[in-house]
């Protein structure tokens, strides 16, 4: 049978300092706020494709309409 020897901080480790929380809320601040960045900057991508399509659909539209007055 094999024994497992933990030292005293291993068994009662130490809480974090002030510094340690106040660095991981930041941390967990940063990382939503990058969750939210990620999702502005997926909306605005589909945006711009949705912004192309009406933009090539009115071209589209245009050149029906100038064929049609060239063919009159």
């Amino acid at each position: 049978m094999g024994f497992s020897f933990q030292s005293a901080e291993e068994r009662n480790p130490t809480p974090p300092s002030h510094e340690e929380l106040q660095l991981t809320k930041v941390i967990n601040s940063c990382t939503e706020v990058q969750a939210q960045l990620d999702e502005i900057n997926e909306f605005i991508d589909e945006n711009r494709l949705l912004a192309k399509f009406y933009a090539w659909q009115s071209l589209r539209e245009q050149m029906k309409d100038t064929s049609a007055e060239v063919v009159e």
